[in-house]
């Protein structure tokens, strides 16, 4: 069994990319997906 990994990678600060992530996260899981979502900023 495979599992799906969706990244979003960007290097730019200040375009969205919190946000993007934790609305891309809400949205799959209000579909019955199991989600887990990292914010690994350094």
């Amino acid at each position: 069994m495979s599992v799906p990994v969706l990244t979003f990678f960007n290097n730019k600060g200040g375009v969205g990319k919190t946000s993007l992530v934790y609305h891309s996260s809400w949205m799959l899981a209000k579909t019955g997906k199991r989600v887990i979502a990292l914010d690994l900023d350094p």
